[in-house]
Order: C-alpha cells, then sequence, then structure tokens
C-alpha cells in the first residue's frame, strides 16, 4: 500500500513539473515576441530621428554686402549714446600726423666701430691707459723725465690714440653739423671723412711746427714737454667726446641740447686745462713772457680753428 502511495506521488509530481515548463515556456514566449516588437519599434523611432537630425539645411554664402561692416556698427552704437550720438556741439578733431622715424643705421654702425676700436686699444694697451689717467687726474707733474719716457716706451698705443682722438673729434664735429642743419642730410660720411681729415692735419702741422720752432730757438726740450701735454690732453678728450658722441647721435630733445652743452663745457674745461699745465710746465723751461704765450695761443690753437670753420661753412 505504502508503495503504491509514493509510486502516485512521484507521478503526479512528474506531471506537475511538466505543466509548470510547458506554461513557463509559453509566458516565455510572449514575452520575448513581446520585448521584441518594442525594440523594433524603438530602433525603428531612432532611425527617424537620426535621419532627421543627420540632414542639415545647405550652407548659403552671404554676399559681401550682407557681411558686418564692424565700422557702421561702431557709429550706430556711437550715435545711439544719449551722451555722444545727441550732441550737437561742436566735434572736437584732433589730427593725426603719419611719424617718419628717422635713419640713425649709419650713426649705429659708426657708434660700433669706435666702441669696437676702443675696446681692442684698451685690451690690447691696458698699462697705457693706466699710466695715462694717473698722470691727468692724480696730480703727477708732466715735467717728470722719466714718466714721460715711459709713457713714451709704446709708441704704437700712443699713435692709435692719437688716431682714436681724431676719429672722435671729426664724428663730433660732423654730427654737430648735422644737428644744426648745416648741411645736406645725405652728405654725412662726406662730411665726416672731411673732418676726420681736417683736425689730422691740423695736429699733424702742430706737431711739425713744434719740433721746429724747438730746433731753431734751441728749446728742444721746452717743446717736447709741451707737445707731450698736448696730445696727452687730446687723448682724454678722445675718450671723454665718445659718451657725448652716443647721446648726440641718439637721444631727442632735450636730452640733446644739455648733451651738446656738457660737451662744450667739457671741451673748454680741458683746453683751459692744457694750457695751464703748458704754461706752467713750459714756463721754467723757456723764458718767455705771458704776453707771447698769448700770442702762441692766438696763433696756433685759436686761428687754426678758425680756419677749419671757416672751410667747412664754405663746403656747407
Amino acid at each position: 500500500m505504502s508503495l503504491f502511495i509514493r509510486c502516485f506521488i512521484v507521478v503526479c509530481l512528474l506531471g506537475g513539473t511538466d505543466a509548470l515548463r510547458a506554461q513557463d515556456s509559453t509566458l516565455l514566449n510572449s514575452v520575448d515576441s513581446t520585448v521584441r516588437d518594442t525594440v523594433q519599434q524603438m530602433v525603428a523611432g531612432d532611425t527617424t530621428v537620426l535621419k532627421d537630425s543627420v540632414v542639415a539645411p545647405p550652407v548659403v554664402p552671404k554676399k559681401p554686402s550682407e557681411l558686418l561692416d564692424y565700422r557702421k556698427a561702431y557709429w550706430k552704437t556711437v550715435q545711439a549714446n544719449e551722451l555722444i550720438g545727441n550732441n550737437k556741439g561742436n566735434v572736437l578733431r584732433l589730427p593725426m600726423e603719419h611719424r617718419v622715424a628717422p635713419d640713425k643705421d649709419q650713426f649705429f654702425y659708426l657708434v660700433c666701430g669706435l666702441l669696437f676700436l676702443l675696446g681692442i686699444l684698451r685690451v690690447a694697451f691696458g698699462k697705457y691707459f693706466q699710466d695715462l689717467f694717473r698722470l691727468v687726474f692724480r696730480n703727477t707733474s708732466f715735467r717728470q723725465k722719466q714718466l714721460r719716457e715711459q709713457m713714451q716706451q709704446t709708441p704704437l698705443a700712443s699713435l692709435l690714440m692719437n688716431f682714436f682722438f681724431v676719429l672722435t673729434g671729426g664724428v663730433y664735429v660732423s654730427l654737430l653739423l648735422h644737428h644744426y642743419e648745416r648741411v645736406p642730410r645725405n652728405s654725412f660720411w662726406t662730411l665726416t671723412g672731411l673732418c676726420v681729415a681736417a683736425l689730422a692735419m691740423l695736429y699733424l702741422l702742430k706737431f711739425l711746427v713744434l719740433k721746429l720752432a724747438g730746433w731753431i730757438f734751441a728749446v728742444q726740450e721746452g717743446m717736447e714737454t709741451y707737445s707731450f701735454i698736448v696730445f696727452t690732453v687730446n687723448k682724454i678728450l678722445g675718450l671723454a667726446l665718445l659718451p657725448a658722441v652716443i647721446l648726440i647721435a641718439f637721444t631727442a630733445q632735450p636730452v640733446l641740447d644739455f648733451a651738446i652743452t656738457i660737451s662744450w663745457l667739457l671741451i673748454a674745461g680741458l683746453f683751459i686745462f692744457r694750457y695751464f699745465l703748458a704754461w706752467t710746465a713750459v714756463a721754467r723751461e723757456v723764458k718767455v713772457s705771458r704776453f707771447h704765450f698769448f700770442l702762441y695761443l692766438c696763433a696756433f690753437e685759436i686761428a687754426p680753428l678758425l680756419i677749419i670753420y671757416k672751410a667747412l661753412s664754405g663746403y656747407m
């Protein structure tokens, strides 16, 4: 009996399981068909949206007349302003002039050349520079023959320093003539060459005259002392004029006038210093009165400068 009941229960359970499986498969099939239909509808709807969003209207380029004119838009904005556009008074106009910068390339290369030459002299003859400044600015007596002989042991340095003075002085005079518009603007190099040549000829002639005068009047030592003083102060003057040349070449008013005034005062001061040293050093070796020394200054110092100025005025 019990075995029959057990077999009946097992058969019932197996039959119920098959019924549940059939019901589940039917339910799954219906769900799958519903989901499939829904997905197809979504895909179809999305495809339509994508097609609508991808297709863009054609771009038609605007004509030049339809482009935005910023100047007209600016003036419309200005006229719409109550404080500006509705002003019926006089309009203040500020004229503008086109500024043309002067061409100073030639000055730049010239100044670079002078600085380069000075650098070479400073590196090659450093001892000569030290002796030169010690002699002038430490109140060393120019009558010391030993010191003069020590300075004259380097004739190449002395010659090159005299050449630098001639170059700097010629450029300085040429820049002044251009500043005061005494010469045409396109004749700078020609005028600079003439100024350098005139200054070189002036001091070469002075050197020869002093040598000749010392030999004629048997005052060779006094003339050598005077020549040494003249050319030593000239070397200092050549170094002092270089900053003035740079300022005159590249600055504008009022710095330009200030630089010219300072350079004139510097030249005058060094000339007075040179004459003072010459008188104190030569007067003890050469018996000369102050009147005769003044005549010498007028004949060999002032007159040549006036002759050069007259010649340059005729050239201009």
